[in-house]
Order: C-alpha cells, then sequence, then structure tokens
C-alpha cells in the first residue's frame, strides 16, 4: 500500500510539496539542530522569539525526541517517519490481533478479521489528505490498545500497561492521546462498578492521580505547556465534525457507492465505514435483535466504554449538527465551545467508535451463525472491504514512490545571491512574524540548509501574546534602523520606506525574485559580493514626482504604492484601496522638489439609514492635523498645508484613525465582506 521508498531515512522528496508532511519534517529539522534544552521538547530555532516545541510540529516526539540522541552520528537529511508508518501497520496488526483474539479463537476468522482493522478508511486516508499525508494520526494501534486493556479483563500489569500507553500517545499526537485518555477513564468506572469498595476506590484514586502527576510531567518536557493555554484553542469546533452521513459516503474510496453531498469538513469529518465494513454490520442485524439481552448485559459490564463511546458521538457531531446538506446549529456556553475548540477537530472522535462497531459486529456475527459460516462471512466481508477501498488507497503507493529526493528544496529563492546570504548570516527574519506565512517553507527549508534560525515556522497552535509583542519588537526595529548585522530580513512592501530612512548605510535593500530583502551590514563586508543594481532599491526609488498622483491602483504598475501602505489595509483594487482597520497608515516620502500641500483623494464608507457618516482623524508625523467629517461615499478630498516641519522631514508617516469603520456584513448579513470599511484610498498628490 505504501512501498518502500519512503522507508530509506535519506529520501525527503515524498515529503515535500505537501503542507503537513513539510511542517512535520521541518520541525524534526531545526529540533535535531538546537541544542538541548529544559524542558527537552521546546525548538527556539524554529520560530526564534515565537517558538514553541517539537509537539506543535506533529513531528511525533516519541521519535524526535529518541532520534535526536544520536544526531550527530545521523546523516545530514534524516527523516523516520517512513519508519514510523511501518511500524503503524505492524503494530494495528498486533493490537487488533489481540482484540479479535476476545471473540475468535480460530487462526482463520482471526486473521480476516486482524485485516478488517488494518483496512481502515479512516486510518488509511491520513497517509494522503489534501493537505499531505499527516502521519502521527496514523497511530490508531493506540485506539485498539486503549480497547484491549479496557476488555481484556488483564489484571496482571494492567496499571503500568495503561501508564506506557497514556504516556506513548501523549508522545505521539494530543488528540489520540485524549481518546485513549477517555478510554483509560472509562476503564477505571468499569472497575470501581466492579470493585466498589472503599479500599478499591483508594487505590484507584491514588492510582489515578499519580498517572496524572507523570502525564502533567512528560507533557511539560515535551513542550506543551510552551504557548499559554488560552492559544490551545482554534476555530473550527463545529465546522470540522462528523456529518452524520460520512460513515457512508466514501469520497473516492469505493467503486461501488457513490459520495453523498455533504457541506465541506475539509476532510476532516472524514469517516468512511468501508463496504466491507457496512455489509458486515447489515449481516449482524439478525443477531443484534436476537441477542439484544446479551449486548445489553455486555453494556452494563462495560458502562464506563459505553459512556466514553456515546460521550465521542456527541462530541465529534458538535453543536453543528450535519445530516448531508442540512444542518442545525445549537448555542452552547462561551467556556463550553472554548474549551472544545482545543479539539477542533471534533470529527476525529469517532475513530473509537468505528473501532468499537466493528467488535460489536464480529462479536454478534461469532454468537448467531455457524462456525463455517461465520468463517465465510469474515473473509466476504474482508475481501470485499479490501478489494473496494482499494479506489482510494491504490495510488498511495505511486504517491509515495514518485518523488525520491535527498534534499529539500526551496523553489521560490532562484537568485544566485540567496545562497551567498546564507552563508554569512546567522538568522532570518520575516517582518512582520505570523504562523503559515505566504512562502514560509521556502524559507524555513532555506534557513535549514544554510543552519539558520528562523521565525518562518508553521505550527499547530501558536502563541498569539508571543507574536503581538514580537512584531511590536520587529515595528521598533524598523521604525529605529536597529537591524541585528547577523540577521537576514524579508520584510513587507510597506515597511521598505520607514526602513529605508532610519537603516545605515551599509545596509542593503533589494528585491530577490519576488522578495523585499535588507541585509545589515553588508556594504562593510570586504568579501561579499555586491548585489545586482537592477536588484538593489535607492530612496529615489519611491520618491513621488510634485504635482503628479500618486495612484492606488492596481493597474499601476509602474508606481510605487503598494510600498506606501504600511498598516491597516486591505488589497489593491481597480479604483484604489480600501482600508481593513480602524487605524491605518501611510509610509511616503517628500518630493525631491519642495511640496507645500498634501491631497489625499478618497472614498468613504457610509451607509444610508444605518452609517451616516464617517470621521476621519488625521495625524502626520505624530503632529494632529485635524479631525474630518464625510457623507458622501465618493469624490471625497482632503487638502493639508504642509508645515515647515513636515516639509523637511525625509518621509511623512500618516496616520487615520476611523472611529466609525464597519464591516458590510455587520450591516448585511448577505454581504460576504467582513473587511472593516472606512476609507477607500485612490490617490495621493504633493503640490
Amino acid at each position: 500500500m505504501v512501498g518502500f521508498a519512503p522507508l530509506n531515512p535519506k529520501n525527503v522528496g515524498w515529503l515535500e510539496g505537501w503542507l503537513d508532511p513539510t511542517q512535520h519534517y521541518l520541525g524534526w529539522l531545526f529540533y535535531r539542530s538546537s541544542p538541548w534544552s529544559y524542558p527537552v521538547g521546546l525548538n527556539p530555532s524554529f520560530g526564534l522569539d515565537i517558538s514553541s516545541s517539537i509537539v506543535y510540529t506533529d513531528s511525533i516526539p516519541l521519535l524526535a525526541i529518541f532520534f535526536k540522541i544520536f544526531s550527530k552520528v545521523l546523516s545530514p537529511t534524516f527523516q523516520y517517519f517512513g519508519i514510523w508508518i511501518l511500524s503503524c501497520f505492524v503494530l494495528q496488526a498486533i493490537f487488533a490481533w489481540k482484540l479479535v483474539g476476545l471473540i475468535f479463537k480460530n487462526f482463520s476468522a482471526r486473521i480476516f478479521g486482524v485485516s478488517i482493522f488494518l483496512f481502515s478508511p479512516p486510518m488509511l486516508w491520513r497517509l494522503s489528505t489534501h493537505s499531505g499525508a499527516q502521519i502521527a494520526l496514523v497511530s490508531h494501534f493506540l485506539i485498539l490498545a486503549a480497547l484491549f486493556l479496557t476488555l481484556s479483563h488483564r489484571q496482571r500489569l494492567i496499571k503500568e500497561y495503561w501508564t506506557a500507553l497514556l504516556i506513548a500517545s501523549e508522545l505521539i499526537h494530543f488528540y489520540l492521546f485524549m481518546m485513549v485518555f477517555l478510554l483509560w477513564c472509562g476503564d477505571c468506572l468499569n472497575q470501581y462498578i466492579r470493585n466498589s469498595n472503599k479500599g478499591y476506590l483508594r487505590g484507584l484514586f491514588i492510582d489515578a492521580l499519580m498517572k496524572s502527576a507523570l502525564i502533567f510531567f512528560v507533557a511539560w518536557q515535551a513542550g506543551y505547556f510552551s504557548i499559554q493555554s488560552k492559544s490551545a484553542g482554534d476555530v473550527g469546533y463545529g465546522f470540522f465534525r462528523l456529518n452524520l452521513l460520512a460513515p457512508f459516503s466514501p469520497e473516492g474510496w469505493s467503486y461501488v457507492l457513490g459520495n453523498i453531498e455533504m457541506l465541506s469538513t475539509w476532510g476532516e469529518g472524514y469517516n468512511y465505514l468501508g463496504l466491507g465494513v457496512i455489509v458486515m454490520g447489515l449481516v449482524a442485524i439478525p443477531a443484534l435483535v436476537a441477542n439484544y439481552k446479551r449486548l445489553i448485559g455486555l453494556g452494563m459490564q462495560y458502562l464506563g466504554l459505553v459512556l466514553i463511546l456515546v460521550a465521542c458521538f456527541f462530541f465529534s457531531i458538535t453543536n453543528n449538527v450535519g445530516i448531508g446538506m442540512w444542518e442545525q446549529q445549537f448555542e452552547l456556553p462561551t467556556w463550553i465551545t472554548s474549551l472544545a475548540s482545543i479539539f477542533r477537530s471534533a470529527g476525529r472522535f469517532f475513530w473509537p467508535i468505528y473501532y468499537a462497531l466493528i467488535l460489536v459486529f464480529l462479536y454478534c456475527i461469532k454468537n448467531y451463525y455457524s462456525k463455517s459460516v461465520c468463517n465465510l462471512i469474515i473473509a466476504s466481508v474482508f475481501l470485499l472491504q479490501v478489494v473496494d477501498t482499494s479506489a482510494g488507497w491504490v495510488s498511495i503507493r505511486k504517491l509515495y514512490s514518485s518523488n525520491f529526493s535527498g534534499s529539500f528544496g526551496y523553489p521560490e529563492l532562484k537568485n544566485d545571491q540567496w545562497n551567498r546570504l546564507g552563508n554569512h548570516y546567522k538568522k532570518l527574519i520575516l517582518i512582520p512574524a505570523g504562523n503559515k506565512l505566504p512562502y514560509w517553507e521556502n524559507f524555513a527549508a532555506f534557513s535549514a540548509r544554510h543552519h539558520l534560525s528562523t521565525n518562518a515556522l508553521f505550527t499547530a497552535r501558536i502563541d498569539a501574546k508571543k507574536v503581538q509583542n514580537y512584531n511590536s519588537k520587529l515595528n521598533t526595529i524598523i521604525d529605529d534602523g536597529t537591524f541585528e548585522v547577523d540577521a537576514l530580513y524579508i520584510i513587507e512592501d510597506g515597511l521598505i520606506i520607514s526602513a529605508m530612512a532610519s537603516a545605515d548605510r551599509n545596509s542593503v535593500f533589494a528585491r530577490l525574485n519576488q522578495f523585499n530583502v535588507v541585509a545589515p551590514d553588508w556594504k562593510a563586508c570586504k568579501t561579499c559580493t555586491p548585489f545586482a543594481s537592477f536588484d538593489e532599491y535607492t530612496w529615489n526609488n519611491f520618491v513621488p514626482i510634485l504635482n503628479q498622483k500618486v495612484i492606488f491602483s492596481n493597474y499601476a504598475k509602474d508606481l510605487n504604492s503598494a510600498f506606501y501602505l504600511r498598516k491597516g489595509w486591505s488589497w489593491l483594487e481597480d479604483w484604489g484601496v480600501w482600508s481593513d482597520s480602524s487605524n491605518v497608515e501611510i509610509d511616503i516620502p517628500l518630493p525631491n522638489k519642495q511640496a507645500s500641500t498634501l491631497t489625499l483623494d478618497f472614498k468613504v464608507y457610509v451607509v444610508t439609514q444605518i452609517l451616516q457618516k464617517q470621521i476621519l482623524k488625521v495625524t502626520i508625523n505624530n503632529e494632529f492635523i485635524g479631525e474630518y467629517q464625510f457623507l458622501e461615499f465618493d469624490d471625497n478630498q482632503i487638502n493639508i498645508a504642509l508645515k515647515p516641519s513636515l516639509q523637511n522631514a525625509k518621509f511623512l508617516k500618516i496616520q487615520v484613525e476611523i472611529p466609525n469603520a464597519s464591516s458590510p456584513y455587520l450591516t448585511d448579513a448577505t454581504n460576504a465582506d467582513k473587511r472593516t470599511l472606512g476609507i477607500g484610498l485612490k490617490s495621493i498628490q504633493f503640490n
């Protein structure tokens, strides 16, 4: 199904070009090259001031920490993800063998039952999602192991097994840990019901307390607490949910069944049972009816497990219940949705239910049909499951073997000067900083190749407060020109004017490919290759011409209008550019010839009967210019007489506060435009 190509540790080509595998591999690459830290899971080179830990790149901390011990003897290009995928298949088979062995003792029924667990679409789909392989999430064997410990009645070393399983799952993926944790809670409830005496309860409490302490210690060392708790949540709970028809919709994983039209969950709600399991469920119906009393008795015997599975089901469908294209949303208290947002991909919590259903179907068939008929049914179900789901998994092997490569590229950085820059500096810094910025993977791969620390990153969760504080620090660097001499900077268009005005004369500003580069102290370096003259920026490149309009339009390609839009603006349109904030800023140099006035030509966002006027409070270079009110949508102007203090400045920092800025979406729910509109700038002119 997967093939041997990913097993080669030096082959990283199968990971490249996909969002999630790129994140996993680069997270590991920076982690292995970082010095050991305490806690051990911290990954400071991947993100700098907004870094977190190996946990948040889904790089399987269990293996990342282990292989980091041997990093110096491993090849420079080394990945363990192929090894892990193989391990997941092997362990899925082992624990399925143990689970099915609780029902069947004969070999043939047992081996076919195991194979049904192996051909699990919810597991296999994670090998090739829309964003690439989500390798840690292939570890469904953790769920099977937890189900086995719950159902096996074993007493010897049961506490130790649960401890090992909880810690292992915690070091593989947090979603899977939570599923294992919930199943352990269900098992604890089962044990308490069976042994409801004070002595047993005391022992159970002490064991739970010790396990919790160990779980928190391991979480701390792995780096779970490297972000603020309020940043652990994310948007998407209620969207990434289980549609009630999803178990019957193959989404291309069946030759027989067609897709059911459903509202999108971006694939996170994918939980197709497989045609074999669906047929097995139908065959099990007579047994369910005939043996319902026995099943009720089993349910009461494993009441804790049943309650946990029911809870997982309701959590997976969320408060936004979907059946095909129909949905109904129910309001929940804010504290509940905030807590639930930690596990925003709620549809994944159907996985324990999926495997529990297979067990129930196998149990019913075994206890209703004769041995020979039972073997025939299970073998047929296995063959049907394998053949029909091959519509989805047959292409995975080809996908994984199509790009064998020992290096991770950065195709957007084609200029030869990039490599010279990479060999000279120790850091690469994007301004502004953020999570999963455009082209982050190019800069991260480039940094890894040249052993640079970088803030170009993609993590599953990021500390919003850290990002805010870091960007404040970076903005100060731009305004003051205090660039670190060992850092290469990539900055947005709107930051160029302020940065060039404040930087020292030895810094180079250039356009390489499509990126604005600031190379501090490059001119003072005697061994550094100069930039090509046509790549390098000069101040005169951005100086507007007296008595000539600067047009803010996506058609005005010959002008530098985008470089003047410092903060709070939307995208350039045919006519101009809307604000997307209640505070906007323009940085624009003065013409070489002295200007006496500045004219702004613009629209304002007004809505009859709702927002009847727009107010603009204008400040230039920290001098308050005035407050202006406008009633008409278009053809508005502000003419500003420039004082001597402004005429002698190198550039004007024009700040506009728009207290009445609003979104069209707020006044008309059918309008998809959610920008915060206030001023729509068309042109600026110096006279």
